[in-house]
């Protein structure tokens, strides 16, 4: 059987909908899950639980998540997050998240310069 790929079109919609369920459960797997598709449209619904879900678990993993999206919008969202954050894990990986977010804005910037010399 060949491998096939899940491409993000076809997750994100329903990516979105699951973290914007308001279900903990699906929340929590669905912030797990949108750190494998970074994307500007997620942007929104994982901001919403790092700033209004009272689970710090869920908290944690949209954290985790918004740290990969290459958009200035989720860097201040980890950036209001910190001001704010109770939860001392969560409050512990904010500051990771930022440094991570900043280093892979670096790595996709190289990206697109190589991109584009190759063209």
């Amino acid at each position: 059987m060949a491998d096939r790929k899940i491409l993000p079109e076809q997750v994100l919609p329903h990516l979105r909908a699951a973290l914007e369920t308001g279900s903990n459960d699906i929340c929590f797997w669905a912030a797990q899950i949108a750190t494998g598709f970074p994307s500007p449209e997620l942007v929104v619904p994982l901001e919403n639980l790092l700033f209004h879900n009272p689970d710090a678990d869920v908290r944690f993993f949209a954290a985790g998540a918004i740290r990969h999206i290459s958009d200035e919008r989720a860097l201040s969202a980890l950036q209001q997050a910190l001001l704010h954050e109770q939860d001392p894990e969560v409050r512990e990986i904010l500051p990771q998240s930022i440094e991570e977010w900043h280093e892979w804005k670096k790595i996709r910037e190289e990206e697109n310069k190589l991109a584009s010399k190759a063209e």
